[in-house]
């Protein structure tokens, strides 16, 4: 089921912005496999902290899960700035649709700029 998300563009205010079933399955198993990644080094890096201090496993879980909530993003965040990066594509697309349209140039072109 798609849905609807309500983001900030910037000089374009808030827009509703819907990604399809399809994407929202991408950005969340993009974001689960960052997410994987991040707890892996958490559980490393609380392993590393605890050698030798006398922790116990209890002890090295918990420094790992505080760790992995400061790090992990949550996935409404993900998903905001994936339709944020949607929002702008579309729009340069319209741009350069419209350009095309009245050959008229759709961001500075800065190749012939000397010096």
């Amino acid at each position: 089921m798609p849905i609807t998300i309500n983001v900030t563009c910037g000089v374009y205010g808030r827009k509703d912005v819907e990604l399809t079933d399809e994407e929202l399955k991408t950005v969340d198993e993009n974001a689960c496999a960052e997410q994987i990644q991040i707890m892996r080094k958490c559980i490393s890096d609380a392993q590393d902290v605890t050698t030798g201090a006398g922790y116990d496993g209890a002890s090295r879980a918990t420094i790992a899960a505080a760790l992995f909530a400061t790090r992990a993003r949550p996935i409404h965040y993900i998903r905001e700035e994936h339709a944020r990066a949607k929002f702008m594509a579309e729009r340069e697309a319209d741009r350069a649709t419209r350009a095309a349209k009245t050959g008229t140039q759709t961001k500075m072109d800065t190749t012939h700029i000397v010096g």
